[in-house]
């Protein structure tokens, strides 16, 4: 409350200031216009009257010009009042503002650079209950709490962008290890949403669904104690392995996989094999003209003439293979 009641009589004191120089200003014009003293001569020249209402005019003109500050806004930045060096809780938004009387002595600003920025996090020495280590991508995307002052100097007080950052890689360090140390390396690649929920609600202290999945989408407002921001995007890009336990695991999903499409391929045969009972053909010959149109088995038809064996009718070979031609027999001797 002292605060507050410093901050709106310092802002009273340069209006109170100009409207009074400017008054005085007038008055003594107007005085020197109804004396006729507004002249070139020498004696209006020295007449004191002349310089105390430009004096009076003037002055305001040139603390105005003095004491106007910016407060940008590409990038977005707001300012933190500061009282005879003293920090108030009470923020400049972007913009032209008149910071004075005896500025930057008695009447300053501190400006914050408040947009919002994108961090990617790699934690390091996260180990699952076998003693696995996980390779983690996770993105944060937070800006400064504009809108509360005393969050506004907690950022302040932090050290700025390049310290919240590491100590919000510290902290994302901490909970995955936390979470990761109580489960197997298996059961810590297929938990992906629960990493997700328990990082969000142990940094940003997240209690609802719905709050959760607007940190996931990016427009998120939840605002991390201690640090003076607000998070808005935390998503997790890979959960993976370290080592030759990746390679492992990269050959056991791709057993998994085929032994998945195997069930399939199976599924459909059987199907199959089922209609075609249906037609009239035995189990046996269903499954082998299936295997046939699949691939499985390769036949050719060969149509060869001149065999006495088959009449010139087609010979249908197995893997491609023509049959031998038969043995004849031995020429007999002349005379026999």
């Amino acid at each position: 409350m002292i605060e507050e009641t410093k901050y709106k009589l310092v802002m009273r004191l340069p209006l109170l200031m100009i409207t009074g120089l400017a008054l005085t200003g007038t008055i003594l014009l107007l005085i020197s216009i109804k004396s006729a003293s507004l002249s070139l001569t020498l004696g209006a020249i020295l007449n004191p009257l002349n310089w105390a209402w430009f004096l009076c005019l003037l002055m305001p003109l040139a603390l105005l010009l003095a004491c106007l500050r910016s407060i940008p806004a590409r990038p977005p930045h707001v300012g933190m009042v500061m009282i005879r060096g003293k920090r108030i809780p009470k923020i400049l938004p972007e913009g032209w503002h008149l910071l004075w009387p005896f500025f930057p002595f008695w009447y300053d600003a501190i400006t914050v650079n408040v947009e919002k920025r994108n961090v990617d996090l790699h934690p390091k020495n996260v180990r699952t209950l076998d003693k696995a280590e996980l390779v983690m991508e996770i993105s944060i995307t937070y800006s400064p709490n504009k809108k509360k002052p005393k969050a506004l100097m907690e950022y302040i007080d932090t050290g700025g962008a390049q310290n919240v950052n590491n100590i919000l890689e510290d902290i994302v360090e901490e909970r995955s290890r936390l979470f990761a140390i109580k489960k197997t390396w298996a059961d810590a690649l297929e938990a992906g949403e629960d990493v997700i929920k328990h990082l969000i609600q142990e940094i940003a202290r997240a209690k609802t669904d719905i709050t959760i999945e607007k940190i996931r989408k990016g427009n998120g407002v939840a605002e991390i104690p201690g640090l003076g921001i607000v998070l808005h995007r935390f998503n997790i890009g890979t959960i993976w392995l370290k080592g030759r336990l990746a390679e492992q695991a990269e050959l056991e999903a791709v057993e998994k996989r085929e032994r998945d499409a195997e069930k399939v391929e199976l599924t459909h045969v059987k199907e199959r094999a089922k209609e075609m009972q249906e037609l009239g053909l035995t189990p046996k010959d269903a499954v082998e003209i299936i295997q046939t149109e699949r691939g499985k088995v390769a036949k050719t038809i060969t149509e060869i003439k001149g065999l006495e064996q088959t009449g010139g009718f087609p010979i249908i070979t197995i893997g491609g293979k023509t049959p031998s031609k038969p043995r004849e027999g031995k020429k007999k001797k002349r005379g026999q």
